[in-house]
């Protein structure tokens, strides 16, 4: 004879059974509703929004958060330290000494020392209003300005001052331009996914686009994080597009201006790509990388749509031009050495996209962007744009491999 308990067993899993479905119920109709998606899906910074210090003011855009800035180099760097000095520091702490383990806490520790001497010697070379604006940062935020200049390029110093080249290529970053026949109207459409592990939790706390409003310059726009000057992929008051990705040539420089900087001053001095190209062969370079730069027609002085992709190191730079009003970009050289043909390139991530442009070719109306075929876990943020255009597109990764919803911002000089 059956026990009570077994004699129950059945019903008791029809009971259980039945419960799990109606919870799973719930939570798909909890997870339906905006205010809760906005609760799981949005940026998180540890500082207070909004919030407004001189002319700087750090707001709500959906579920991201945008920060504005505005003024003397001085001034722009005071506003963005005093208004996220909380997420400075977190950003410091977990991307710089436990995410990546670059550099001790301690002071005394030896390989600090010498990381931190690298730095000194980097920043002889970069230009006075942009050490005036970092340094204004570092005070409104109390924090060591050697270790937030290291935060702006702590690629670019570890590998110069270690005077290594690379023997692999990572092919994670991945890009797109297409114009002329190979959009539906003949318009500029360009994406980029930026891949990189800054340390846990630094999507979810400090993910930023910030607005640029110097005193001199263009007004431009940057996707990135909260103290990072610079960002890893910018825009311009005059739809100058511009984002890095590794590659280029294995010769360094330490007495150079590192890759993010020099995007930096790019989209702050430069309103086309020929006065860009000027800028990064003119420059003292510190390292091996590949720049894309896109930019629409402007039929007011007759320039017509462009796409490049610019890879050099500290002695040498290549350019390639879009083919047949497309360009494709990842980590890998095509033209530095040697030319590369399109259909030999071995990165896994340019087969899609070529395979996706192919099918798109002539049709890409701005709604599916190419680069968001190919996101993938470590994929920081994701950009896409229109040129010309009065708008741009933004999708962070708050929680650990999803990319969340864009949210579409004003082109800088519109906001």
């Amino acid at each position: 004879m059956a026990s009570p308990n077994q004699a129950t067993t059945p019903r008791s899993r029809r009971r259980l059974f039945a419960l799990l479905a109606i919870l799973f119920l719930a939570c798909a109709a909890l997870a339906t509703q905006p205010w809760w998606r906005a609760y799981l899906h949005r940026v998180q910074p540890i500082d207070s929004v909004p919030a407004a210090s001189g002319d700087g003011r750090l707001v709500r855009s959906g579920p991201h958060v945008v920060l504005h800035l505005a003024g003397t180099p001085e001034e722009m760097g005071a506003q963005h330290g005093a208004l996220l000095k909380q997420n400075i520091r977190f950003l410091i702490d977990a991307y710089l000494v436990k995410g990546n383990a670059v550099i001790s806490p301690n002071e005394a520790d030896p390989r600090r020392v010498k990381l931190l001497a690298a730095v000194r010697r980097m920043r002889a070379s970069l230009p006075s209003d942009f050490l005036a604006e970092l340094d204004a940062c570092a005070q409104a935020a109390e924090v060591d300005p050697e270790v937030l200049l290291l935060a702006q390029c702590e690629g670019d110093v570890t590998e110069a001052a270690a005077a290594a080249g690379r023997t692999t290529l990572s092919q994670a970053c991945s890009a797109y331009a297409a114009f002329g026949a190979g959009t539906k109207d003949g318009r500029l459409e360009c994406g980029r996914n930026m891949d990189y592990i800054l340390g846990a939790d630094v999507g979810l706390h400090c993910s930023l686009v910030t607005y640029y409003r110097p005193k001199t310059g263009h007004r431009f726009a940057a996707v990135g994080v909260a103290g990072v000057l610079t960002g890893w992929t910018l825009i311009n008051d005059q739809g100058l597009v511009v984002a890095n990705h590794l590659g280029g040539g294995h010769r360094s420089n330490l007495d150079a201006i590192p890759t993010l900087i020099l995007t930096r001053l790019i989209a702050q001095r430069c309103g086309t790509i020929d006065e860009a190209l000027a800028f990064i062969r003119d420059s003292k370079r510190m390292r091996g990388q590949i720049v894309w730069l896109a930019q629409g027609a402007d039929p007011a002085t007759g320039r017509p749509a462009r796409a490049v992709a610019v890879e050099y190191d500290a002695d040498k730079v290549a350019v390639r031009e879009a083919e047949k009003d497309v360009l494709l970009v990842t980590n890998t050289n095509r033209v530095f050495d040697h030319d590369l043909p399109d259909a030999d390139v071995p990165c896994g991530r340019y087969k899609k996209m070529r395979a996706r442009m192919q099918q798109a070719y002539g049709k890409l109306d701005g709604s599916a962007p190419v680069n968001e075929t190919v996101v993938n876990g470590s994929t920081f943020h994701a950009f896409s744009c229109v040129l010309p255009s009065k708008t741009f597109r933004a999708r962070f990764q708050t929680n650990p491999g999803f990319l969340e919803e864009s949210v579409e911002y004003p082109m800088p000089g519109t906001e």
